[in-house]
């Protein structure tokens, strides 16, 4: 069965966001919304949010076996897959440092 490389799960744009970040970066903030209503159905004037834990226990779950279980090895193809991907070198030392960590660094937090 064909199993995607976990770390594929972005836009194909967002590898690049690394590069944008100021020197010395430590702390990104996002959000989990969506920008507008501009495609909902037609009457829709409110948007709920519901279930993200979910959505972060896959996540977990999914880099959990599929790059932290993995060797170090094995789990640093994917800069070599992401070189191929964008036609281009890609420095993926990276992710040879979160491997090392073990585990995604990511905190969240909701209202």
């Amino acid at each position: 069965m064909f199993k995607p490389n976990t770390l594929f799960y972005s836009d194909g744009y967002k590898p690049g966001h690394k590069k944008m970040l100021a020197p010395g970066t430590t702390r990104l903030y996002g959000t989990w919304i969506p920008r507008s209503l501009k495609h909902a159905p037609k009457g829709v004037k409110k948007i709920l949010t519901a279930g993200p834990q979910l959505s972060w226990k896959w996540l977990h779950d999914e880099f959990t076996e599929n790059f932290f279980k993995l060797t170090k090895t094995k789990a640093m193809l994917f800069a070599r897959d992401m070189s191929l991907y964008l036609g281009q070198e890609y420095d993926g030392k990276h992710f040879g440092a979160l491997w090392e960590l073990g585990y995604l660094p990511i905190e969240t937090q909701a209202l």
